[in-house]
């Protein structure tokens, strides 16, 4: 069975600053940001029998990056990462709250939540953007990059779902990567985008 970095590194659980977050079952484990966001630029990403499968993941609400709040690990293999859409105007509060529950096994599988806590509906758009390089585990520890793999025609497409598709050619071997979506989601590039209408939260009653 493979360890993360197969040097005995126990699983990181702070969700402070610059902390990362690893979750692993069997020869799968995925290193991200403290939001849940896989960083191109860091050795993080997904990795499956010793192979980088997904070299950056991540989230924008209404084209801005969550702030990270919080991050709840049940099982080795999930976690809950909590954060808050923060408002472009300075003086307004935070109405909505991003919840990813993520969890690896042969692969990985990620939903998105937001609450949204003000009293009128609210309408978002949900962006999600990936990279993979196909990269192998000792090159990624060794700080050696990779090409990114190439993002091929989405297949699977439909009014229902979308799916992300990259391919690269290792030596003799083609591989690739494929992540598919649920709900209204439209595939561009690299990125899947969503329409989301939260409810909206009663307020409590007058004392």
């Amino acid at each position: 069975m493979t360890w993360a970095w197969s040097a005995g590194e126990a699983p990181v659980s702070s969700a402070g600053p610059g902390s990362t977050v690893t979750l692993i079952e069997g020869s799968t484990f995925c290193i991200s940001e403290s939001g849940g966001d896989i960083a191109a630029e860091h050795p993080q990403g997904l990795f499956v029998r010793d192979t980088r499968v997904l070299s950056a993941w991540t989230l924008q609400i209404d084209g801005r990056p969550p702030e990270a709040l919080a991050v709840h690990r049940p099982d080795p293999f999930a976690a809950t990462f909590i954060g808050r859409l923060t408002s472009p105007v300075q003086t307004a509060e935070s109405t909505a709250l991003i919840i990813r529950d993520r969890y690896v096994g042969d692969g990985m599988r990620e939903d998105i939540t937001i609450r949204n806590t003000a009293a009128a509906p609210a309408a978002h758009t949900v962006t999600l953007t990936a990279a993979a390089d196909i990269a192998d585990l000792f090159e990624v520890k060794a700080g050696r990059r990779r090409p990114a793999a190439s993002a091929a025609s989405p297949v699977g497409r439909s009014c229902t779902r979308a799916t992300l598709a990259f391919e690269a050619q290792r030596g003799a071997h083609r591989q690739g990567v494929l992540i598919r979506s649920t709900g209204q989601a439209t595939a561009r590039g690299s990125a899947l985008s969503w329409p989301a209408s939260p409810a909206c939260l009663p307020r409590p009653p007058a004392p």
